[in-house]
C-alpha cells in the first residue's frame, strides 16, 4: 500500500475533510468534547480511504445513501493520541482548515481530558462550551484567529 504524502493528506482535508469537535455529555461530568478529524468521499474511494486507515489507524463506516445520494465512506480518528500525532503533522500544509487544526492541537496538548474536581466544574463546563462554540465560529469563518479563542480560554482557566 503507498504511503499518501502529508501534503496530499492535508489537501483531501482542506477539500473534503472536516476538523470538529465531537460533543457529548459523560454521565456526572456534563459535557466533554473532544476534536475529530473526518473525510468523507463517495463509494467509489473506499481504496484511497482504506489507505489512509492503514497508514494512520481510525476508523472507517460506509453510510448508504438516500434519494438522489450516493453512497460514501468516511474515515475518522478521534483518540487523542492519533489526533494530535496527524494534526500536528498536516497543520503547515493545511490552508483553508488552518486555523481549525491549531485550535484542536491546542485543546488536545492544554485541555483535553476529565477535570473532576467539583469546585472547577463550572468554570470547565463554561470553558468547554465557549470552545465548542468557537470552533463552529471557525468552520464559518476560516480566515478567524484560533489565537483569539485561546486567549480567551487561558483567561477564563
Amino acid at each position: 500500500m503507498k504511503r499518501l504524502s502529508w501534503k496530499y493528506l492535508a489537501g483531501l482535508i482542506d477539500g473534503e475533510g472536516c476538523i470538529d469537535f465531537q460533543r457529548g455529555k459523560d454521565t456526572g461530568f456534563g459535557l466533554y468534547i473532544r476534536p475529530r478529524v473526518r473525510i468523507t468521499l463517495v463509494d467509489h474511494a473506499e481504496p484511497l480511504l482504506r489507505n489512509v486507515q492503514n497508514n494512520f489507524g481510525g476508523q472507517l463506516t460506509r453510510r448508504k445513501g438516500k434519494g438522489t445520494f450516493s453512497d460514501s465512506w468516511t474515515w475518522s480518528i478521534t483518540s487523542k493520541a492519533h489526533t494530535l500525532s496527524f494534526l500536528t503533522k498536516i497543520n503547515k500544509h493545511l490552508i483553508i482548515k488552518k486555523q481549525q487544526a491549531l485550535f484542536a492541537i491546542y485543546w488536545l496538548e492544554n485541555m483535553c481530558g476529565r477535570h473532576k474536581s467539583s469546585e472547577g466544574y463550572q468554570k470547565i463546563e463554561k470553558i468547554r462550551r465557549y470552545a465548542y462554540e468557537e470552533m463552529k465560529r471557525l468552520k464559518r469563518d476560516s480566515q478567524r484567529l484560533s489565537e483569539r479563542a485561546i486567549q480567551a480560554i487561558e483567561l477564563m482557566r
